[in-house]
């Protein structure tokens, strides 16, 4: 039997050139997580502001000191002497007004981070907030107006009136609890630094808002 010729088209698949390689497909780069124990400064902002935030901000304490000091000093050896039940009240209303940011005072001023622990929002959000521990230091500080101000009065002559005698306890207390909360608001640089940080973490983290920052004093 003859051999049958070879197809034309055999011969010209095999001299073609093979077809270029499939490009890969492009993966997107994974977003950066911190590691959960990652609880350093991870960059030289956060290294500042850990600086600001590791030491104690004793001018701030310093200034509240010396005017509750000297509130409770004006008040007792001149205030009080003064015959006008309106001049009086005036001496323990400003007990109350500097004893409660004496109070308040303290725990914003304190350190809030360390070389070995920046303090961040969890994977989950943030779930610390300032509001609990600022209202608990607030009502110390109003219940314990009026004990300085008893105090430093010592004693109540037989003729103030009962109205006055009520409003020289109640008024610095609650003064006292007011001014508590003056820290939050103007804050002083440890509890300024640790919101930034905070706030600073909780964007490059890539969370998103930080709701819990905004409810903060």
């Amino acid at each position: 039997m003859a051999n049958s010729p070879r197809p034309l088209y055999a011969a010209r698949a095999l001299d073609a050139a093979p077809p270029p390689p499939t490009p890969p497909a492009e993966i997107a780069p994974a977003l950066a997580r911190p590691a959960a124990t990652d609880l350093y400064p991870r960059e030289a902002r956060e290294r500042e502001l850990c600086d600001k935030a590791s030491s104690p901000d004793w001018l701030y304490v310093a200034i509240p000191s010396a005017l509750a000091v000297g509130a409770i000093v004006l008040d007792n050896q001149v205030i009080l002497r003064d015959p006008n039940p309106g001049v009086r009240m005036i001496g323990a209303d400003l007990v109350g007004v500097t004893w409660g940011f004496f109070v308040g005072s303290w725990w914003p001023a304190m350190p809030k981070c360390s070389p070995h622990w920046v303090p961040g929002a969890p994977p989950e959000g943030n779930v610390r907030n300032d509001l609990p521990i600022a209202l608990a230091i607030a009502l110390f500080a109003g219940a314990t107006a009026p004990v300085a101000v008893a105090i430093e009065t010592a004693y109540m002559p037989d003729s103030w009136d009962n109205t006055e005698r009520v409003f020289r306890i109640v008024m610095p207390g609650v003064l006292a609890f007011g001014t508590a909360l003056l820290p939050y608001l103007f804050p002083p640089k440890t509890l300024r630094a640790a919101r930034e940080l905070q706030n600073l973490r909780a964007s490059v983290d890539g969370r998103g808002a930080f709701v819990s920052y905004t409810l903060q004093f």
